[in-house]
């Protein structure tokens, strides 16, 4: 699903246990997330590195491969957003 293995929801962490009431949502969740293994963090630090020596590095970018295509999803799914109250959005003036 993108993002690293930094341990932020299993180290550290106080869960509590699965209500009934969240029962499809988990499991939902569950199978977005899969069992795949995330990269360790330290995997980007290329990346980050050659970000930092840039002369006119852009304010924000997505690092990782699968993340990328996860955010591109997420704005073409805002735009389609956009476009589907076009007509509303349209009718004041500005």
């Amino acid at each position: 699903m993108g993002g690293y293995d930094t341990g932020l929801f299993t180290t550290g962490t106080t869960n509590t246990g699965p209500q009934a009431l969240y029962g499809p949502l988990r499991a939902q969740m569950e199978a977005m997330w899969g069992d795949a293994v995330s990269p360790g963090p330290e995997t980007a630090a290329p990346v980050v590195m050659e970000l930092a020596s840039l002369p006119d590095a852009p304010r924000r970018l997505i690092v990782g491969s699968q993340s990328f295509d996860h955010v591109l999803a997420m704005g073409e799914a805002q735009a389609d957003l956009y476009r589907s109250w076009e007509r509303l959005s349209r009718l004041a003036p500005g």
